[in-house]
């Protein structure tokens, strides 16, 4: 079977069988993105009725799941909300106090750890006699195009920092200090997670809230 026929069937099963709850990226529970009306599979849902069926120690998730059967694509969906980091710094007296705080935060993100995780939940749900799919073998879900896709907050109309999601790489346009290292962190830990990490994973893709709803509308035409 193909890879487009067979993500169609297993999507539909995963939500038939109850495995994969549908919601809105703006209506996920901890959202940074909350007018985003784009519908993901709720992963921390599915995360926590998995650990509970099969005993499994806690892992971490990314927090949505979006499966692109016309595309032939998978998208781990991580948010991260910059505003909300910000807001909860200490206010400290001196500026690299507050660097090794924003350091340690993005640190805590883990967005190696939560791709790996994510991915062998998913094998692990494809491993479940439910989710057979007649005339196909799970070979297809490893041939699918999968993407690492960060969600943030930054929106690139309103001042610099923001134009991260759009133009990591020209670091040197950013005007404070600490905007130029939040760029720096961003691009950092999108580097520090290889193309090829597993079968068919794609290069990260970093979004703001902005834009996601219009992506996903071009993705999927």
């Amino acid at each position: 079977m193909a890879v487009e026929p067979f993500l169609e069937k297993f999507l539909r099963i995963g939500v038939q069988n109850g495995h994969f709850e549908l919601s809105t990226i703006g209506s996920v529970d901890k959202s940074c993105c909350t007018a985003a009306a784009t519908e993901i599979i709720d992963f921390d849902r599915l995360k926590g009725k998995l650990v509970r069926e099969k005993g499994l120690q806690t892992l971490k998730s990314c927090d949505g799941l979006k499966i692109l059967p016309a595309s032939g694509r998978i998208d781990f969906v991580e948010m991260k909300g910059v505003r909300k980091m910000l807001q909860f710094t200490k206010n400290h007296s001196k500026p690299a106090e507050l660097h090794q705080e924003i350091s340690d935060r993005f640190d805590s993100f883990n967005f190696l750890g939560k791709i790996r995780d994510s991915w062998t939940l998913l094998t692990l749900v494809a491993s479940l006699k439910e989710f057979l799919v007649e005339g196909g073998t799970r070979n297809e879900l490893f041939e699918a195009r999968k993407h690492l896709v960060i969600l943030t907050d930054i929106d690139p109309n309103e001042n610099a920092v923001e134009l991260i999601a759009l133009n990591l790489q020209y670091l040197a346009t950013f005007s404070t200090p600490i905007e130029r290292q939040i760029s720096k962190l961003f691009a950092n830990a999108l580097d520090a997670i290889p193309e090829g990490l597993f079968l068919n994973f794609q290069k990260p893709i970093l979004k703001n809230c902005n834009d996601v709803d219009a992506y996903y509308a071009s993705v999927s035409a």
